[in-house]
């Protein structure tokens, strides 16, 4: 019997392989980019591509302060503080939505419907809202971008540089509605855990932006209005190039058949993305004002100085809020999938382990601050006082993308938006008390503390509602919290706060327990193992 049955066996015809066409093998690379990815592969790629970004740009912005004139870099940074407050209020906050959404419409099988009802909704309001925008904004353009004398004294309407008011209104509008587009593709993939695809989308879009705008500059026409120009055209090119592949793969899924005379509800996505969007503007404006503020009284010279500091801070920022990207989709699936429980230990790990990495760094930033400013031309070397309230502004910022997780989670974008209406008055207040029109440094200084005392405020109320809600973070988070006040000290108690907190994280038990140090281990493990493989991998035949 054996023997006939190994006959029948080599006589059986040989397995069916299936045949990729030839055009499918050659963009094989690019279409194994939109596959979903654990946490930790998504923390390893996303986090390992979005460094790379935030150095480069963290370049770029030095470049730059070197190759254009003092005052222009100033407008073209105001330019920029406009961009992100008109973003969020322009879109309602839809795009955030969207990747909050999609993992619970994935798993009721109604995700093909839910993307492109909400895609078009979402467009049609945003650019909706720039075309009106377009035509008005000039309008007010002076009251926006115009500044006072540092001694008080009005100046003229127009700079005298080679922008114009009216004209950098017109181009931040267009590069609103460019970012609009943006970020409605990113959150398709990001919803879906598409984090290679996310992060070269995002990497292309600072190359194709960062080499013309260098080499423009270089040339002598490093206007604000032209560098603007240059970050819009590769918002759009980045977007066309992903969003279609993203898009079609949406396309090509089925719904569940049960599902498909149902139909989708976006009201919940639009009442959470009108609090959410809420939220970021004021988020954006407490970060905006006090250097908006600072750029009436002291003018786009000392602006450019504080956003010349700003380049590093933001690193304590960006990364916090960059693991929060990737940590949302895998935490809300998890929530979804294995309950509340299981989501808010992911969630508290990840937490712990990036935040106490991020103050760490950050101590030691602020320690070498007054080296750093010699990366800058002369005339930028006055801000290196206001490196450390900078970074310690940035890194409660950052802290907070981390802890407001959890009320995203809870669908509470009330209390967000609560956290940062009252961060905004702050903001506006201590402008007000702090910033000395007739002093550059104690206004730079000024303006420093003041983006201080309005994040540390937001963070007073998310941390009260969290517990009132039993959402309170841990001890070892609120510990990590504490220590970022360290920046708030001289040098040297900054260096051995470093060291204070990495030994009570790794020699005691005060912020990460045995199972979470255990835990962290495997992770870290993990990690490096997913770093091991490639960013890009080939697509199965019905990948796309």
């Amino acid at each position: 019997m054996r023997k006939e049955k190994v006959m029948d066996s080599q006589n059986d015809p040989p397995p069916v392989v299936a045949i990729q066409p030839r055009w499918q093998k050659r963009i094989g690379w690019y279409l194994g980019l939109f596959t979903p990815d654990s946490l930790t592969r998504s923390l390893a790629v996303y986090l390992t591509t979005n460094g790379l970004l935030r150095a480069g740009g963290v370049m770029r912005g030095v470049v730059l302060t070197w190759l254009m004139l003092q005052q222009e870099f100033g407008i073209y940074q105001l330019g920029l503080l406009l961009i992100n407050v008109l973003l969020p209020l322009f879109s309602t906050g839809l795009y955030d939505g969207i990747a909050r959404y999609i993992p619970q419409y994935e798993a009721r099988g109604e995700l093909r419907r839910f993307i492109f009802q909400a895609l078009v909704f979402s467009a049609m309001i945003g650019l909706g809202v720039c075309c009106v925008a377009y035509l008005l904004l000039p309008i007010f353009s002076g009251a926006v971008f115009g500044s006072l004398a540092a001694f008080g004294e009005q100046t003229s309407s127009r700079w005298a540089t080679q922008t114009d008011e009216a004209s950098l209104a017109r181009v931040v509008v267009l590069t609103v509605a460019s970012l609009v587009i943006y970020h409605l593709i990113l959150a398709v993939l990001r919803g879906q855990r598409y984090f290679r695809a996310v992060s070269w989308m995002e990497l292309s879009a600072g190359v194709i932006f960062t080499i013309p705008a260098i080499l423009i500059a270089t040339l002598g026409g490093g206007s604000a209005e032209r560098i603007l120009g240059l970050y819009a055209l590769s918002n759009v090119a980045s977007a066309a190039a992903f969003g279609g592949v993203a898009l079609w793969g949406v396309y090509r899924r089925t719904d569940t058949p049960q599902m498909l005379n149902s139909k989708v509800e976006l009201r919940g996505l639009w009442r959470f993305s009108i609090w959410a969007g809420l939220g970021a503007v004021l988020w954006q404006l407490v970060q905006a004002y006090p250097a908006w503020h600072l750029n009436r009284l002291a003018g786009t010279q000392s602006l450019a100085t504080f956003s010349g500091m700003k380049l590093f801070a933001q690193l304590s920022q960006l990364a916090p809020a960059a693991m929060s990207v990737a940590i949302l989709g895998a935490v809300s699936k998890t929530w979804e999938s294995a309950g509340r429980a299981a989501a808010l230990q992911q969630l508290e790990l990840a937490t712990k382990a990036g935040l106490g990495a991020v103050v760490v760094l950050s101590l030691w930033v602020g320690t070498a601050g007054k080296l750093l400013v010699y990366l800058f031309s002369a005339e930028y070397r006055g801000g290196a006082a206001i490196i450390p309230p900078l970074l310690l502004s940035h890194l409660l910022a950052g802290g907070l993308s981390l802890i407001t997780i959890r009320l995203q989670l809870l669908e509470n974008s009330r209390t967000i938006f609560a956290g940062w209406l009252a961060g905004c008055g702050v903001a506006v207040l201590s402008s007000f008390l702090l910033i000395e029109p007739n002093d550059p440094s104690g206004a730079l200084i000024g303006a420093g503390w003041s983006g201080v005392w309005a994040t540390a405020t937001v963070l007073v109320v998310v941390l009260v509602d969290l517990g009132r809600g039993a959402m309170l973070p841990n001890r070892g988070t609120l510990l990590i919290l504490a220590a970022m006040w360290f920046l708030a000290a001289p040098a040297g108690i900054m260096w051995a706060g470093s060291v204070i907190l990495l030994l009570l994280m790794f020699s005691t038990r005060l912020i990460l327990s045995s199972d979470e140090k255990q835990q962290l281990l495997q992770l870290f493990r993990n990690f490096r193992t997913a770093l091991h493989k490639p960013l890009i991998a080939d697509a199965p035949a019905d990948q796309v």
